[in-house]
């Protein structure tokens, strides 16, 4: 089988050091991530986006209370808005 969802939500200790390591290992089959409250900012939060910005299948993004500038927050909601495929809880 594959991997369809994963969560870390609520670890805040992982922060952008974990993260940006977990991130370059996710699987192209994940369809709901979530990483609510992990300590995570922009260093992590540029892998994150880049990553989803590279999902083919339909991806549901759960990245609430966390420390995203508000410039890479914009980001995200912009590849949400521009994505049928990504749906965003920011």
């Amino acid at each position: 089988g594959c991997i369809r969802s994963f969560s870390l939500s609520y670890n805040g200790e992982i922060g952008d050091i974990g993260i940006s390591a977990i991130v370059r290992e996710l699987p192209p089959s994940l369809s709901e991530l979530g990483l609510d409250e992990c300590g995570i900012g922009d260093v992590a939060g540029e892998h994150l986006l880049a990553w989803a910005g590279k999902s083919s299948k339909s991806l549901l993004l759960c990245i609430e209370g966390n420390r995203f500038s508000q410039n890479l927050r914009k980001r995200f909601i912009t590849l949400s808005d521009r994505s049928k495929n990504i749906k965003l809880v920011i």
